[in-house]
C-alpha cells in the first residue's frame, strides 16, 4: 500500500533523502495492557504473576490486541485496573510468597 504523507518543515531542518519509519494502526482499542515480559505463555494458557494482600499469585489471563512496538498486550479477562504484576527477576517467586512493596 503506498501513502503519501505530508510533514510540516518550517524551519527547513528535513531535507531531501532522509530515512523515516513510521506506523499507521489498523485497529485500536482501549483497555487494560501490561508489558508483553509481564504473560507467561509457556503453559497452556497465558498467565501473570500478580500480588495480593501482599502474596504472589498465578492468575490465568485472556490476552487481546498485541502491540510488538509498543511491547504492550491488551488483557481481556484475569486482570483489573490497578492491579500489580510482577516482572522481569520477580517473575521467578514462587505462588504464595510475601512480597513488600517499597515505594523510592
Amino acid at each position: 500500500v503506498r501513502i503519501y504523507v505530508s510533514i510540516p518543515n518550517a524551519g527547513q531542518t528535513l531535507v531531501s533523502g532522509l530515512f523515516a519509519q513510521g506506523r499507521i494502526a489498523t485497529e485500536t482499542a482501549r483497555g487494560l495492557s501490561v508489558p508483553v515480559s509481564a504473560v507467561d505463555q509457556r503453559g497452556t494458557s497465558p498467565s501473570v504473576l500478580r500480588l495480593r494482600a501482599s502474596r504472589v499469585q498465578r492468575v490465568p489471563v485472556e490476552t487481546g490486541v498485541r502491540d510488538d512496538i509498543a511491547e504492550r498486550i491488551e488483557i481481556t479477562s484475569g486482570l483489573a485496573a490497578g492491579d500489580t504484576v510482577l516482572l522481569g527477576s520477580a517473575q521467578v517467586l514462587s505462588e504464595g510468597t510475601v512480597v513488600r512493596v517499597r515505594k523510592e
